[in-house]
């Protein structure tokens, strides 16, 4: 088995992915994200695109499902799951 194909390197990837996107997540929603940083009396300047709350959201289901997925479970699709909600 290659390690491309290894369900344990696979899960430990898609672990790490999880974690990372809900560390975004944390930052983003309790505002700690930065979006522009000025580097030294050079004044290089570095700005991040705006994050959207709802596509990490989604995300981070979507990466959930796919370890569910790997553990032996069935794929159900975030979306599926969610409660249908009116916009008015």
């Amino acid at each position: 088995m290659t390690c491309a194909t290894d369900p344990v390197v696979a899960k430990a990837k898609l672990r790490s992915r999880i974690r990372a996107a809900e560390d975004a997540y944390d930052r983003l929603i309790l505002g700690t994200a930065p979006r522009v940083i000025v580097d030294g009396p050079g004044g290089e300047r570095v700005e991040f695109q705006a994050a959207n709350a709802q596509r990490l959201e989604n995300h981070i289901a979507t990466l959930k499902a796919e370890m569910t997925q790997l553990e032996g479970g069935a794929y159900v699709h975030p979306k599926a799951t969610r409660p249908m909600s009116f916009l008015y």
